[in-house]
């Protein structure tokens, strides 16, 4: 699955599907990054959520 949202360099977040959910939500997870450095940093403290 692949989400684009907004516009800028884009940022691959890899892991099994239940490390990605547990990303998306906020908690520790075991995910890898894939990007520009200050992209990735952005992704990393976006607020996360239901």
């Amino acid at each position: 699955t692949v989400l684009i949202a907004g516009q800028g360099p884009a940022v691959t977040v890899t892991g099994t599907p239940q490390e990605l959910l547990l990303f998306s939500v906020g908690r520790k997870a075991e995910v890898e990054f894939d990007g520009d450095a200050a992209a990735v940093e952005a992704v990393r403290e976006a607020p996360k959520g239901l």
